[in-house]
């Protein structure tokens, strides 16, 4: 770390309160009042050209304008400020601003003189964000999804944001700049004129103006950064200087190719930037950050030597914080639960062309200066290939020892099959991929593979599949909220047999619901907001005259445009359900020690003077997670079952309600109580129920889709630092995932490396442990920054000791 972006990182602080900010709400009601009656895309893209045209600008010059940032650009007037999306919703924004500053998780500030005029910009947008639009048709088309929510069953998401899992071609524009992609956008509009296809020519159209904006921002940017080198040419002659770079840097980029690795980070972030501005849809994935960059770090470092290795880190250490300062506001309920930005980003994997993994200097460069900055964003996976260097293996796992929760690490082998042989099948057009493009993937969320650049983004429901188990053992009714619904089946089963055909006829009926659901959430997102930026960055938008939310993307996954309406749902609560029908399988069909309806009663009892059966069920029945195929069976069938249902695909992970909707989760068969915990991530096993170390773990996870039928399943693992401490033991953690990735026995694993002792310390005194990451769910954040019931949930998992 240099002497600048130590300074510079001083000035982040993890749980520091953030600033809510005017600006997009005032400039983008501005627009649109300007606009009325005009298509939405249009009127879209001259509020993202409106906003760069007047947003206020501004640039870190350091302390006393010495070491200043060398990337520049933000999404908002404020360090680490965050703006309303007033397109996606309105409500939150009133509701949750009395108590953005008073809470303790993610907490904002507004200035009280800003307060009357932030409520009164979002009275325009009653009745016309995608929230109210979607809220009045889910009223009345579907009212079952919110008795789901009310359950604790599962919900839509993408109610109150943009749409998640966007991944678009970064290199693309340090190829070939947004001028490059105007002069591509104007060829398609002349084809597009001569077939008379006045719709795609107004489309296109859009997408050129959005070029225009982001162009202008940079613009902006070069001459405020002139400006102020003027200003500082006598008193701060060094910094002047910097800022002349920076002033000559956004003149030529992103309007024009890269050519340098400085002018390749400027690009790629102010292009990021530009994404922002459009949507607060979370995840936006950077995609492979080590091939987009290397061609420009190889040049600069090591074929003409322009700069230093030193210079280089010290660069990628400045974009890595510009990545950490943008913010969003999230409601509260999702502050609580998954606070994280998602960004994510990948190291790894090979180059297409050439079979290898061309990319290991670059590699090496962003791992050192993550390690460095100790920041938590972006995520990190590194993509695991039989093609990687043992060192580069190393210095991952280094930077993982230091207790980021990332890297996490995902497999070629697997992913290469489920996209090659899986996904096309899930477009609305079946395709065939060639290799140069699923050997190109990236995972955009928590670990759900796309191809970047080429795919379109996520519009999705959530499915707690122990609640399910729950409604089925009692004729549809959760006892925690008193609700009755679904299908109307008895509950008096003779049977396994019978109790999975139930189960089944009950995830049938919550599926379509959310089918239907995520259907109209998907149409009321393309009328308000279609994502014009992010479609002229996917191919093919701009070659069919279509948005990606449209079935413009070359591959329409993961959410094409269907005639049938299937959709994508994400289960959780994965491994309660199938170690509580372990139980049923063992105590009332096998051994008929007790009947379902006195192991039922006892459930719905919360196990009130029933700890002797409660412990009987959890020390006696064999549980998920320890190489028991017995026991795995039943979390394979649970997943067979689900992919048998009318969804695209399966996913499993909880991204971060397992505890949320733990919370309003009766007492079940695994042993759990009221409220408690779901089990984190996705095909984890249940907290403490893993006994018999990580290598059982893996093997039960492989037989939970040996025939990879699903698109993602996240895996969480605690490692204690005892792992980390000689390379040999380092390398049993290397066996343990070429195990796991190259025999395809699952397609992600994420690690905590942390004591136990530590975590407590950190709950009971956090102004010790401002910097502290962990692993959550999908993401990494910052453990004094979580709430109580996430903290513990954190600390009741299996800790796997070094043996």
């Amino acid at each position: 770390m240099s002497s600048r972006t130590k300074a510079l990182r001083a000035e982040y602080k993890p749980a520091g309160i953030r600033s809510i900010c005017l600006d997009r709400l005032r400039l983008f009601t501005e627009s649109y009042k300007l606009t009325e009656g005009e298509e939405a895309w249009m009127r879209a893209a001259k509020a993202i050209k409106h906003f760069c045209e007047k947003r206020p600008l501004w640039i870190n010059n350091g302390t006393n304008c010495g070491e200043g940032e060398l990337i520049i650009g933000s999404i908002s007037e404020k360090y680490r400020g965050a703006s309303a999306y007033p397109e996606y919703a309105v409500d939150y924004y009133v509701s949750d601003l009395e108590v953005l500053q008073d809470r303790k998780y993610r907490s904002f500030i507004i200035d009280p003189d800003d307060r009357e005029e932030w409520i009164s910009l979002l009275q325009y947008w009653k009745g016309k964000c995608v929230d109210d639009i979607k809220t009045s048709r889910l009223k009345f088309e579907v009212p079952e999804v919110y008795i789901a929510n009310q359950m604790g069953l599962g919900f839509l998401h993408h109610e109150v944001e943009g749409p998640a899992m966007n991944s678009v071609d970064y290199e693309k524009v340090l190829r070939v700049g947004f001028e490059g992609l105007t002069k591509e956008i104007k060829e398609a509009q002349k084809k597009f004129k001569q077939q008379n296809d006045k719709l795609k020519v107004s489309k296109l159209e859009s997408m050129r103006i959005a070029c225009e904006a982001v162009i202008i921002m940079a613009n902006r940017y070069a001459k405020l950064a002139e400006k102020q080198a003027m200003d500082l040419h006598t008193s701060h002659p060094k910094r002047s200087a910097e800022l002349m770079e920076l002033a000559r840097i956004c003149a030529k980029v992103p309007a024009k190719p890269a050519d340098t690795f400085h002018e390749a980070l400027q690009s790629f972030y102010l292009t990021h930037v530009g994404l922002w501005i459009e949507s607060n849809g979370p995840v936006k994935s950077l995609g492979r950050i080590d091939k987009a960059f290397h061609p420009y770090y190889m040049s600069d470092v090591l074929d003409k030597g322009i700069i230093s290795d030193e210079h280089a880190q010290e660069l990628m250490e400045c974009f890595l914080l510009k990545i950490n300062e943008l913010e969003r506001l999230q409601p509260l309920y999702v502050a609580e639960n998954w606070p994280s930005n998602y960004q994510t980003a990948t190291l790894g994997g090979i180059n297409p062309e050439t079979g290898h993994y061309d990319y290991e200097q670059t590699g090496r460069l962003i791992l050192r200066a993550i390690k460095e900055m100790r920041v938590q964003q972006p995520t990190i996976t590194i993509r695991w290939t039989d093609k990687l260097n043992e060192e580069f293996i190393f210095a991952a796992l280094d930077v993982l020892k230091d207790g980021l929760g990332y890297p996490a690490f995902q497999g070629d082998p697997r992913n290469f099959r489920w996209l090659r042989d899986t996904m096309p099948y899930y477009c609305t057009k079946p395709v065939e991929v060639p290799s140069e493009h699923y050997q190109d993937w990236a995972p955009v969320g928590c670990e759900e593979t796309e191809i970047p650049g080429k795919t379109s983004p996520m519009l999705l429901g959530r499915i707690n599949f122990l609640k399910l188990l729950q409604l089925t053992l009692n004729n549809g009714f959760d006892n925690i909220s008193g609700i009755k619904a679904g299908p109307d089946i008895l509950s008096d089963f003779e049977s396994m047999d019978e109790l999975w055909a139930a189960y089944k006829q009950h995830l049938d009926y919550w599926v379509d619901v959310m089918n239907k659901g995520t259907r109209i959430v998907h149409e009321v997102h393309n009328q308000v907001n279609p994502l014009i930026l992010s479609s002229l960055l996917v191919t093919d938008c701009i070659g069919r005259g279509s948005f990606i939310l449209e079935g413009g993307a070359l591959y329409d996954f993961p959410a094409p445009y269907r005639k049938d309406g299937r959709y994508n749902h994400m289960g959780y609560g994965v491994a309660n359900a199938s170690d509580s029908l372990a139980a049923i399988s063992k105590w009332v069909f096998e051994e008929k020690r007790f009947s379902l309806k006195e192991l039922n009663k006892a459930c719905l009892s919360n196990w009130k003077g029933k700890e002797e059966l409660r412990r009987l069920i959890i020390d006696n029945t064999p549980h998920y997670g320890n190489d028991d195929p017995w026991a795995d069976e039943f979390a394979h069938k649970i997943n067979e079952m689900y992919h048998s249902s009318n969804t695209i695909c399966g996913m499993w992970h909880s991204i971060g309600v397992h505890v949320t909707d733990g919370r309003i989760t009766g007492a079940s068969l695994d042993g759990r109580f009221d409220g408690d915990p779901l089990t984190d991530a996705g095909v984890s096993p249940v907290q403490g129920a893993d006994t018999k170390g990580p290598t059982a773990v893996i093997r039960s996870v492989g037989r939970f889709d040996p025939n990879v039928k699903n698109w993602c399943q996240l895996l969480n693992m605690w490692l204690q630092p005892a792992w980390f401490t000689s390379r040999d033991k380092m390398r049993d953690i290397m066996t343990l995932l070429k195990v796991y990735f190259e025999n395809s026995l699952g397609n992600q694993i994420q690690f905590n490396v942390v004591n136990g002792e530590v975590l407590k310390a950190a709950k009971a005194e956090p102004e010790k442990h401002q910097e502290l990451i962990v692993r959550i769910s999908g993401f990494s954040h910052y453990f004094v920054d979580l709430t109580p019931n996430v903290q513990d949930e954190i600390i009741s998992r299996t800790q796997q000791n070094y043996k």
